[in-house]
């Protein structure tokens, strides 16, 4: 953070060189930008680890809970883990471990999904029972929510993974249960 606050400090004091209120200027954008600088602008002074190992495991050091990285570069592969997968349990992070990523992945989907309605392959008014007929009657109201709807989290479909009994741990056993929608 100190680096960043000194960039600013040193370019408004050449800003300004003669101005009685130069340092008080400086104290001001220096305390505004310790403030509001984004971590990421913040840590984009350091150095970077000697190897992805460390780069992973400093992710942790920084407030992750557990982290999993895939390298996959010419004809070579690796995967980096560090932290715990689980907060009340501590277990490691495995390379298999699986993470709830919330709405990480939301934006790209609606993207994805706006750009190939822009290409006339689906209408943003196509109803889940248009989409995907042996749905509808597992969904109340299948035929009248649209794909706009859900891309707007205004489906009304329950959220399954909220359910007491979902199974995080063995997504394929909730797949063999009527606990979540089941694709073939």
């Amino acid at each position: 953070m100190s680096v960043a606050v000194a960039i600013v400090a040193k370019s408004w004091q050449k800003r300004f060189p003669d101005s009685g209120t130069a340092r008080v200027r400086t104290l001001l954008v220096a305390a505004g930008a310790a403030l509001f600088l984004p971590g990421c602008v913040l840590f984009s002074f350091a150095p970077l680890p000697d190897t992805v190992q460390a780069e992973v495991a400093q992710a942790v050091d920084r407030g992750f809970d557990g982290i999993i990285v895939y390298v996959d570069q010419a004809d070579e592969t690796a995967v980096y883990t560090a932290g715990v997968s689980s907060r009340e349990d501590q277990a490691p992070v495995e390379p298999d471990t699986l993470f709830k990523i919330a709405s990480i992945s939301e934006l790209s989907i609606a993207t994805a999904t706006v750009k190939v309605a822009a290409c006339g392959l689906l209408s943003l008014d196509d109803t889940l029972g248009d989409l995907m007929p042996e749905l509808a009657g597992r969904i109340e109201y299948a035929e009248s929510i649209t794909l706009r709807l859900m891309l707007q989290h205004r489906s009304g479909i329950p959220n399954f993974a909220d359910q007491s009994d979902f199974r995080w741990i063995d997504p394929l056993q909730n797949a063999q249960q009527d606990t979540c929608l089941a694709f073939p």
